[in-house]
Formats: structure tokens, C-alpha cells, sequence
């Protein structure tokens, strides 16, 4: 019995992709810390956004930002962050319909990421990225 946050790991030892596709500093550190479990931080606060008592963890972001939804994955996966990480593409997909996934996906992705990374950490200064930039640089990489 392993712990969730190892399940959410990677199934095949390896050097992570999110250490080298292409992205801004900004999407590749919130990958990481969402990855080592850095996020939400381990620090048992209410959830400001809908004053869960409880602390914020995984499950309850999860939830609380309707990111199943928000994704369009089906809600039998434990962990839709880490399902979409794990299945980041180690080369350019070649076909248009995998490139066609990573465009709606991948920016939605990094918006949910930033989101989440505003809301637990809100006194950290943050850097406003537009809509149309999120994901930017793995989106050019794939074509």
C-alpha cells in the first residue's frame, strides 16, 4: 500500500518530462511543485474559496474547482492534474488529432495550475500571464 501522493507518480522510472518540454520557468515550477506534492502547501488552512474547515488537500482543490469539469475528464480519476502530467508527450505528436488534445488541454492545464497556485499561496507575488500565453511554449514545440 503505497501513499497517494506516490500512486500519482509516474508508472516508469525515468527523468520526468516536465523537467525538459518546453515551457515558461513559471508552468514548469508550478508542474513541480504540484508534482512533489508542494501543492497545495502541506499547511492545514481553511480553504478560502469556500471556507472548508478542514484544510485544503488535493482531493478537496479537486473538487472545490470543479477540475474534472473544468478538464473534461471523467470523474472516476482520483487525481485529473497528475492523469494529464503523466501523459505529457515525450516528442511532438504526429498526429493531428493528439496535437488537437494538447491544445485544449495543456493551456487549460496551466490555467488550472496558476489558479491553484494563486489560491494556496496568496501572499506570494505572482505574475499576471494572459489567457492566450498559457502553455504557449509545449503548444509551439508540438507543431
Amino acid at each position: 500500500r503505497g501513499s497517494k501522493l506516490l500512486n500519482a507518480c509516474r508508472k516508469k522510472p525515468g527523468i520526468d518530462s516536465i523537467l525538459w518540454l518546453p515551457m515558461s520557468p513559471a508552468e514548469c515550477m508550478r508542474c513541480i511543485r504540484y508534482r512533489l506534492g508542494w501543492l497545495p502547501s502541506g499547511k492545514p488552512t481553511p480553504c478560502t474559496r469556500c471556507h472548508y474547515p478542514s484544510g485544503m488537500n488535493r482531493r478537496h482543490l479537486i473538487a472545490c474547482f470543479s477540475i474534472h469539469s473544468t478538464l473534461n475528464l471523467p470523474h472516476d480519476i482520483d487525481d485529473p492534474i497528475s492523469y494529464l502530467l503523466n501523459r505529457l508527450p515525450k516528442k511532438p505528436p504526429r498526429s493531428q488529432a493528439a496535437r488537437n488534445y494538447w491544445k485544449s488541454k495543456w493551456p487549460q492545464l496551466c490555467a488550472i495550475l496558476e489558479t491553484l497556485n494563486k489560491h494556496c499561496n496568496p501572499d506570494r507575488r505572482q505574475r499576471y500571464v494572459p489567457p492566450d500565453q498559457h502553455g504557449r511554449d509545449l503548444l509551439e514545440w508540438m507543431e
